[in-house]
């Protein structure tokens, strides 16, 4: 089964470049996130070995289902959408978490080792060199297509959807291979992959990649200095983020459709206290393709972006999504789900190195959900996919690094 797992892996990561030339491989991410989680109520249903999950991941769970519990209850209180298009939605919010569980179950039933990063992280080095090598012999050529102007620079996509997918896959790629350089005691090529990964947020003129990766930089080099992880760290050198990303944040959030969205999500909270409208109800996908009558009631359907005939900016934010539909309530249910479950990364792994690598690209998906749905869109599925095998491999990990 590990090669499956690997190809699976490999394939989550890659979805939005493959689903560019085959549509249908969009809605993988959902397919899997249910296959999952039946197989994995098999396999305990089954009792045939022993699963064991962290304190942190069983309260996490109970908040989670007690987050789909609360999201049904508003579904069938207000009626907005039908129960059908209310489950789909639910689906698609919730992908990620039901991926992070189910995805615990199995890797531990089939006794995942560190090991199984070896071929991952060869595809994921192989194709950071070729993506960085396109985007440097595009700067004189200029073939590929033109993302807009960031920074003085030509903004690129290099084969992805938008620019944005591109710079995820990046950050994400060099977690998974720094992670296993680590569990190999290799450095030598540590600054190579920095420098790809590095090249091509930048050529995507992301400004919260960007900032993300000038901190993770200094403090990757800093950390290996005195070699320790102090979360203290991060703090101090966010004012550097907030420098890099604040003109975008203001722009975005003052004068763009996600502000209005945010707005209009804190509205419905206060109007349908305390659980919302439900699921597919407001800034979602389902509520987009149906277009949600709560446009109409929040003033949103005059909106560039937000309206009837140009709704191509409705689910692009993740909390403004949950507030409206799940209400206060909802957001703090999740904000717990997500620390209980990124808190195991500081506490399941003891080395400053693995520390910084597995934290920093948590920290990377924080302050993205700010401005993007980064746990409920397709990078959501390589994500938790991807924490849940560094959290299980943590054991083999530490044997192999420690000898």
């Amino acid at each position: 089964m590990i090669p499956v797992f690997q190809m699976i892996l490999i394939a989550m990561i890659f979805q939005d470049l493959i689903q560019v030339n085959v549509p249908f491989f969009s809605y993988m991410d959902e397919g899997l996130a249910m296959i999952t989680t039946i197989y994995a109520l098999i396999l305990l249903l089954n009792k045939k070995k022993a699963i064991k999950i962290t304190k942190y991941e069983l309260i996490a769970l109970i908040f989670f289902l007690l987050y789909l519990f609360l999201g049904f209850v508003s579904n069938a209180t207000h009626n907005i959408i039908g129960f059908k298009h209310g489950i789909l939605s639910m689906i698609m919010t919730a992908k990620g978490y039901m991926l992070y569980f189910s995805c615990r179950v199995i890797f531990q039933y089939y006794d995942v080792k560190a090991s199984i990063l070896k071929n991952i992280s060869k595809v994921l080095e192989i194709s950071l060199y070729i993506l960085a090598l396109i985007g440097i012999v595009n700067i004189p050529l200029n073939f590929l297509e033109d993302q807009g102007m960031r920074f003085g620079l030509h903004t690129v996509s290099i084969g992805f959807s938008h620019p944005t997918e591109l710079a995820f896959f990046a950050i994400i790629s060099m977690t998974t291979i720094l992670l296993y350089y680590n569990y190999t005691n290799k450095t030598k090529g540590e600054l190579s992959v920095i420098i790809a990964s590095s090249l091509l947020v930048l050529f995507t003129g992301r400004s919260k990649a960007i900032a993300f990766i000038c901190v993770y930089i200094i403090l990757f080099y800093f950390m290996k200095l005195i070699k320790k992880f102090k979360l203290k760290y991060f703090i101090l050198l966010i004012p550097i983020m907030v420098y890099i990303a604040l003109p975008r944040i203001i722009s975005e959030f003052f004068n763009g459709a996600r502000g209005y969205l945010y707005t209009a999500g804190y509205k419905i909270a206060k109007d349908y206290f305390p659980l919302g409208t439900g699921f597919g109800t407001f800034g979602s996908y389902m509520s987009r393709e149906f277009y949600s009558p709560l446009y109409y009631e929040y003033g949103l359907s005059s909106v560039w972006g937000l309206s009837p005939s140009m709704p191509s900016y409705i689910a692009d934010t993740y909390w403004a999504m949950i507030m409206g539909e799940t209400g206060f309530i909802g957001v703090v249910l999740l904000i717990l789900v997500l620390y209980f479950i990124f808190v195991q990364f500081l506490k399941g792994y003891n080395d400053y190195k693995s520390k910084i690598i597995t934290f920093g690209l948590i920290c990377y998906t924080v302050v993205t959900s700010i401005a993007e749905p980064i746990y409920s869109s397709n990078k959501c599925a390589a994500l938790f996919m991807v924490l849940a095998l560094f959290m299980t491999i943590r054991k083999s990990y530490y044997e192999k690094i420690n000898k």
